[in-house]
Parts: C-alpha cells; sequence; structure tokens
C-alpha cells in the first residue's frame, strides 16, 4: 500500500501501464513469429519511400488521422469527467504501448538496430503532443502554476480538456505536415 502511494505520488504510476503495454507488445509479435515481419504492410520498406506527396494525399491523411487520432482524444477526454476515469485511461496507455512494444520490435527485426532510430524518427515529434494530453487528463487536480510563489490557479475541467484538445490537434497537425520530414529524412541518411 505504502508503496502504490509513493509511485502515484511520484507520477510513475501512470505511465507503468504504458511499459506493460510494450512488453506485452513485444512478446506478442515474438510469439507470432515471422508472419508480422515477412507483411510489408507492417513498417516495411514502402514506409520509407521518399515519394512526393501532393496535396491531395495530404489533406486525406490529415482527415484519416482526424478521425483515428480524434477518437482516442475523445475517449481520453471523456474518461476525465469520469469519477473512475484510472480504469480506462490505463486501458487506453496498455494498448497504446502495445502498439510501441510491437511496432519497435519489428523495427529492430526488420532493420536492426537502424530500426531503433527509424521508429524514433516515426513517432517524432507528434508523440510528444499525444503523450502530454495523456498525462494531463491522468491529473486529479486540474490546476497549474504561475509565478514563483504558492499561488495556484485552477483551470477546472473544461479549460483543462479545451488544452488537451488544442494539444492532440497540435500533434495531429504536426504527424500530418511535419513527420514525413523526419520519416524521408531517415530514408535519405539511413537506407
Amino acid at each position: 500500500m505504502r508503496a502504490r502511494k509513493r509511485t502515484e505520488k511520484n507520477g510513475i504510476g501512470k505511465w507503468l501501464p504504458l511499459v506493460t503495454g510494450i512488453i506485452c507488445g513485444i512478446g506478442i509479435v515474438w510469439m507470432l513469429g515471422d508472419s508480422l515481419l515477412q507483411d510489408e504492410m507492417f513498417f516495411g520498406g514502402r514506409l520509407f519511400e521518399t515519394e512526393k506527396y501532393t496535396e491531395y494525399k495530404r489533406i486525406s491523411y490529415l482527415i484519416y488521422l482526424l478521425k483515428i487520432r480524434g477518437l482516442q482524444a475523445a475517449f481520453v477526454v471523456f474518461m476525465s469527467f469520469l469519477r473512475k476515469k484510472k480504469i480506462g485511461l490505463f486501458l487506453w496507455a496498455w494498448l497504446t504501448g502495445c502498439g510501441f512494444g510491437m511496432g519497435g520490435y519489428i523495427m529492430v527485426q526488420r532493420w536492426g538496430m537502424t530500426g531503433v532510430l527509424g521508429y524514433l524518427f516515426m513517432i517524432l515529434p507528434h508523440y510528444i503532443c499525444y503523450f502530454y494530453a495523456y498525462g494531463g487528463c491522468f491529473e486529479n487536480d486540474y490546476s497549474s502554476q504561475y509565478g514563483g510563489g504558492d499561488e495556484k490557479r485552477n483551470y477546472g475541467k473544461v479549460g483543462r480538456n479545451l488544452l488537451i484538445i488544442g494539444v492532440v490537434i497540435t500533434g495531429i497537425l504536426l504527424e500530418c505536415y511535419v513527420n514525413p520530414f523526419f520519416i524521408k529524412l531517415f530514408a535519405n541518411l539511413f537506407l
């Protein structure tokens, strides 16, 4: 009980489902064997092709991201209004961790140690925003410091959720317009 309180107090508790999800994702791919590794859809060479995006492809990709990430953000924001929100947020973090574990393991198996760097290029900079949004939803006090003293400015749930929505939209825009630059940079430097 005391270790649990210490873990939650330090903020580590909210990241444990993500870490366990990463481990489970690695385990899932390891158990499935080479069947996923042979599929080009999963982080194959076509992902790193340096074809020039047309504006139509970019807009359709943005719409796709708004659907996928928007649903995830809506779920996380919805969970922040519930009293027992930790269960849903833990589930979201665990599933996200599984995706990270699977993707990272496949990249390392397919590309070797260069795959680690490639995977890092694939998730930056947009996942910084997504993790910030998750951490913001997990906070209990919905308050933020300003100034140097002990005074606190209370944004409330609505203000905090608007901030989270803004951060997620920023992440979507970064994923659509900035992340392809990182992927092309990795392809040009290492492949």
